[in-house]
């Protein structure tokens, strides 16, 4: 083997109503490429499981491979995990600016906190750790993980187990997201929620955020253009101003 070519969150090579479609022709191309370099290429294809299923149900193989691909889904998905872990150890995954200002403000004033992720459990322990430290996972109140709920985004099960758990209605909670499909399941959940888009997601419809911002900003890292655009009190959102937005705009 002379190489190992990783393609995570596969499904998004051909899938028209995501954001990011990629056609058939990337399917063609990859599967004549992995032909043609059968004996020293190996592809892996990663996402969740219950994509990863889909995906390869949509693929023009034999069924015989459709078979032998679909059962490999296990073995993948713990090896993108191994990998996700070793990545975030290395301190290769930060916590993008203003992340961790907001939630110490919102500790400070006795708000509490929650994970509603779709990933899994492994790899949020290992995120928390890495950018947080030992402290990390104690901050939070509540940590929903995908494998707690039978759909992941963009259905709302994964905030809903969230809310019920905290014991808060949606009205008394403000979500925070970085997709379209991230947005989707919060606000379906009925969560007033706050969308700083990522390379990856920009330009996608947020139009149902209900406050859109390309970061959360820092006083060493202002959010650009602001005060004066979205924001009001400074050049980063501030837990006051968060919580002034959300009552102003949710009415």
């Amino acid at each position: 083997m002379c190489a190992v070519l990783f393609i995570d969150e596969a499904y998004y090579l051909y899938r028209p109503e995501n954001e990011r479609d990629y056609g058939q022709e990337s399917i063609e191309i990859l599967m004549q490429v992995m032909e043609n370099h059968r004996d020293d290429l190996v592809v892996i294809l990663a996402g969740y499981k219950e994509r990863m299923d889909t995906y390869i149900a949509q693929l023009p193989v034999a069924e015989a491979e459709r078979k032998r691909l679909s059962q490999m889904i296990p073995d993948i998905h713990g090896e993108k995990t191994k990998f996700y872990s070793s990545f975030v150890h290395d301190a290769a995954v930060p916590l993008r600016e203003g992340v961790a200002r907001l939630l110490d403000e919102a500790r400070a004033v006795g708000l509490r906190l929650a994970i509603a992720s779709t990933t899994t459990a492994v790899n949020i322990d290992k995120l928390l750790e890495s950018t947080l430290g030992t402290r990390g996972a104690g901050m939070f109140s509540v940590i929903a993980c995908g494998d707690q709920v039978r759909a992941k985004k963009p259905a709302a099960d994964i905030y809903k187990l969230a809310l019920q758990r905290l014991g808060l209605g949606a009205d008394r909670a403000v979500a925070f997201e970085d997709s379209y499909n991230g947005m989707r399941s919060a606000v379906a959940a009925g969560l007033w929620t706050v969308v700083t888009p990522t390379f990856w997601t920009e330009g996608s419809d947020f139009s149902a955020a209900g406050l859109l911002l390309p970061s959360l900003g820092d006083p060493a890292s202002p959010v650009p253009g602001e005060p004066g655009r979205q924001l009001h009190a400074a050049a980063w959102l501030t837990l006051p101003e968060l919580l002034q937005s959300k009552r102003g705009r949710s009415h």
